[in-house]
């Protein structure tokens, strides 16, 4: 398949290190994205609970 691919060609900066760190940006933005859902469906904490 290669780099082509995957897309890997269009990552948004030059050098691979920074490019891991943005992937992981990503990564966490989407774990937070997915953790708001199953809040979210979940409905409301009880009064006093802690998070």
């Amino acid at each position: 398949m290669g780099a082509r691919g995957t897309g890997l060609r269009n990552l948004p900066l030059h050098e691979a290190a920074q490019n891991k760190i943005w992937l992981e940006t990503v990564q966490i933005a989407l774990d937070l994205l997915k953790r708001g859902a199953a809040l979210a469906e979940s409905g409301p904490a009880p009064f006093g609970t802690a998070l």
